[in-house]
């Protein structure tokens, strides 16, 4: 559990960590997700664009953590 390795999602009801983002929903998100489909064996690639709310976190972390 990333928790485990000093990376806690954001509002893990389980794992919770008190932020200071004002973030009230869990950060834990797959930009790109690619396999094959078990059953009739073609292969899926499903993409997402990053919400904006995920991307100000970002920027946040990255200039807080250099």
């Amino acid at each position: 559990q990333l928790s485990h390795i000093g990376h806690p999602i954001i509002c893990d009801p389980i794992y919770v960590i008190k932020n200071s983002y004002g973030i009230n929903s869990q950060m834990l998100v797959a930009k790109r997700l690619h396999f094959v489909h078990p059953i009739k064996n073609f292969e899926l690639i499903i993409e997402k664009k990053l919400s904006s709310e995920f991307q100000d976190l970002m920027k946040k972390l990255i200039r807080e953590n250099g």
